[in-house]
């Protein structure tokens, strides 16, 4: 069986459904992945190849979200079970970008979930002679904009604090054909050529977000003995989509129906109840 340790993106399992022998399993985050369809038996970036000797974890087309360590667990009937971790590394090419967090754990694609109100930094670095220009861009364009370099390293940090304002946004970092700008001391008025963009990360971040309203909605004022009488439960804005229940007293009802959401781009859903 294969884990992918921080995050649980994938994983393989060949056992069967109660732990026994039985059809192999793989499962992959698609959004870390890809979709479920492919070509022949090729079905997401990464798939556990049981038919080489010996099988083998297979990762096509690498990127940076994908660095991290990698469990590989044996299971025996009549043993102790075997684990060992491996530890991918990915290296970027130079003069291309890569965000981190102040530990140097790395950053790229949907990240968190934060709980709200947390403030995040995150570092923006990149290597190249002569060291290429960073920017921020996205949400995160009017936040950070110094860049240092020291060693052949250009890096700049940025601050964000976790809110509903700044929940599911993308916050992009990219290297630009200039470092340096030219300040004139006497009229302390900094220039700086035109740059283009060469190469450019991103990160979205996910952001835990209570429900900004909570309304259970009545037929009426009043509802008559023995007839049925349909209840609404309406949540506004929290994410991820909110678990509802129902109960009368310390009774707990299940609901008439299956709830309605929308996720875009903060959940709102409806549930219904029908009481007798």
């Amino acid at each position: 069986m294969w884990k992918l340790i921080r995050g649980r993106r994938t994983s393989f399992d060949s056992r069967g459904q109660d732990g026994e022998e039985g059809e192999e399993r793989q499962w992959g985050d698609e959004a870390a992945w890809g979709s479920s369809t492919g070509v022949g038996n090729v079905k997401h970036r990464a798939w556990f190849d049981t038919n080489s000797i010996p099988a083998e974890l297979v990762v096509r087309d690498v990127r940076g979200r994908d660095e991290g360590s990698y469990r590989c667990k044996v299971h025996f009937k009549a043993s102790p079970s075997w684990s060992q971790r491996v530890t991918l590394t990915v290296t970027d090419p130079p003069g291309y970008p890569r965000i981190q967090e102040e530990s140097g754990r790395r950053l790229e694609g949907p990240i968190g979930p934060y709980q709200d109100g947390t403030t995040l930094t995150m570092v923006c670095l990149t290597s190249a002679e002569p060291p290429p220009g960073l920017v921020w861009g996205g949400a995160g364009e009017a936040l950070g904009r110094s860049v240092r370099v020291e060693g052949g390293i250009a890096r700049t940090r940025l601050r964000v604090v976790a809110a509903r304002s700044t929940a599911l946004s993308t916050i992009t970092c990219s290297t630009t054909n200039t470092s340096t700008c030219t300040t004139t001391t006497t009229t302390t008025i900094t220039t700086c050529p035109p740059s283009v963009l060469i190469h450019t990360v991103s990160v979205t971040l996910r952001v835990n977000l209570p429900p900004v309203e909570v309304r259970v909605e009545a037929p009426g004022r009043w509802v008559s003995g023995g007839q049925k009488a349909t209840f609404t439960c309406r949540v506004w804005g929290s994410w991820p989509e909110p678990v509802i229940q129902w109960w009368l007293g310390g009774r707990h009802l299940a609901p008439s129906t299956s709830p309605v959401s929308s996720l875009f781009p903060i959940a709102s859903i409806n549930c219904k109840n029908d009481l007798v």
